[in-house]
């Protein structure tokens, strides 16, 4: 019983070596994602905050 589970296990790990391997190479060959890209439109994005904006009417 347990060599057979050990067996299945083991069968198991070969395949989700497998399928890391395919993504690996995968990934190799494709462009690197948005995420690792800068994103300089971030900082755009977020407002001076008002407290440092000049308040003439004070």
């Amino acid at each position: 019983g347990q060599l057979a589970a050990a067996q299945a296990q083991i069968g198991v790990l070969q395949g989700q070596l497998a399928q890391a391997q395919v993504q690996a190479q995968a990934q190799a060959h494709a462009p690197p994602p948005a995420a690792a890209q800068p994103q300089p439109q971030a900082q755009v994005q977020i407002p001076p905050p008002a407290a440092a904006q000049p308040q003439p009417q004070a």
